[in-house]
Parts: structure tokens; C-alpha cells; sequence
């Protein structure tokens, strides 16, 4: 892990990046590891803070979806998304999950 890591800190110094909440991450302790490696902002639906969240970077709007939750939690995020691209000014808008 050690090696992954000093690998992801040289890439991040040079791009801007974002995460995403992906399946291996919402077993056992994977949700505390991440946010013990990664933070994100703290917005979005209730429940999903961290784990959705949109942001602005220069012309253009981000969205950051977390499918692993199930339909119930797709359905609020669906509710949030729509709210959240309606609030926007930036154009085009983009949106992540992990599949």
C-alpha cells in the first residue's frame, strides 16, 4: 500500500483529482479506510455527504455519484443531482460514478 500511495501523491501534485466511493470500498472497514485516505467535500444528500458531492473547477461543473448504496440512496442522489444542475451556471456539466 505504501507504494500505491507515494505513486497517488506524485500524480496528485501535478492534476487535480477527485475521488469516487467504489464497491470494494463499502466492505467491512472500506468506508473508514478511505476517509481515513481521502476527503471530500461535505455536501450532497443527507446520509451521502462525502460520498456525492459536486464542485466547480474553472468553466465547468462536476458530480460525483455513489451507485453502491442501493435504489433507495440512488433515488435521493437522483433528487440531488437534478437540484444541483439546476443550480449551476457552468456549462457542460459532468458527471462520475463507478460502476
Amino acid at each position: 500500500m505504501g507504494n500505491v500511495l507515494r505513486c497517488h501523491r506524485r500524480i496528485v501534485c501535478k492534476h487535480a483529482m477527485h475521488r469516487v466511493l467504489g464497491n470494494h470500498d463499502v466492505y467491512g472497514e472500506g468506508e473508514n479506510h478511505f476517509k481515513s485516505f481521502f476527503e471530500n467535500p461535505e455536501i450532497g444528500p443527507e446520509g451521502e455527504r462525502e460520498w456525492v458531492y459536486s464542485f466547480d473547477y474553472g468553466d465547468i461543473h462536476f458530480a460525483m455519484l455513489n451507485p453502491e448504496f442501493g435504489s433507495d440512496s440512488m433515488k435521493a442522489q437522483a433528487a440531488w443531482l437534478k437540484e444541483d444542475m439546476e443550480n449551476t451556471k457552468k456549462k457542460p456539466d459532468r458527471i462520475f460514478l463507478k460502476l
